[in-house]
């Protein structure tokens, strides 16, 4: 299985070391030299040791197989942890607001107003997909076998559309530590509208 976590891949990678090594030295050590009065010829000798080569084939195997759980365990926990992070993007991005409640007082309203108008200051800036951003996304589909086309900036702050060379596009969440593919079933309204008018419109007139 290919595994995403470094650390991950490290561990395995030393286990797998760990068992090819100790059935080498258990090979290696288990040809001992037998004294040669033990023989009538005099000559020196050596016996493969049995009892010396499984010690060290258990010890490794079972040396090398902890650091193949743990690898494996490392990468469970990474693969939920990925899958968390993208269902919490994914309703960050999505779910509406909700409406303010009422202001006990007249200090708490301002204070509320004050609040809404950086809140608002904050959404009406212009935003742009970054260098770093667009290098994460072309990993994220390359690790997919796809090829991103083009990277379409949409109406939708930090939601882009990605054109893919099999024709189809998928929405990225950007602007985090990673990018967020959003499923089409939750795009927001303001990104379905910019697909259907912009990009399906104008494919419609381009194929004519």
């Amino acid at each position: 299985m290919e595994k995403e976590n470094q650390i991950a891949k490290v561990l395995f990678y030393i286990g797998i070391a760990e068992i090819v090594a100790g059935f080498i030295m258990g090979i290696v050590f288990a040809n001992q030299d037998v004294p040669s009065y033990l023989f009538e010829d005099q000559s020196d000798q050596t016996a493969f040791a049995w009892s010396t080569a499984v010690a060290w084939w258990i010890g490794s195997f079972v040396t090398g197989m902890l650091f193949i759980g743990f690898s494996e365990v490392i990468e469970i926990l990474d693969t939920k942890l990925s899958k968390t992070v993208t269902l919490l993007e994914q309703i960050k991005y999505n779910v509406p607001k909700k409406e303010s409640q009422p202001i006990a007082s007249a200090k708490e309203n301002d204070i509320q107003n004050r609040k809404s108008n950086i809140s608002n200051s904050e959404e009406n800036k212009p935003w742009f997909v970054v260098e770093e951003d667009k290098e994460k996304i072309h990993k994220m589909f390359a690790k997919k076998g796809k090829k991103v086309e083009d990277i379409i900036k949409t109406p939708s702050k930090y939601h882009c559309l990605i054109k893919l060379d099999d024709g189809s596009y998928e929405l990225v969440a950007v602007g985090g530590f990673k990018p967020i593919l959003i499923n089409k079933g939750l795009w927001n309204e303001e990104v379905q509208s910019f697909f259907d008018n912009q990009i399906l419109n104008k494919n419609s007139d381009e194929g004519l």
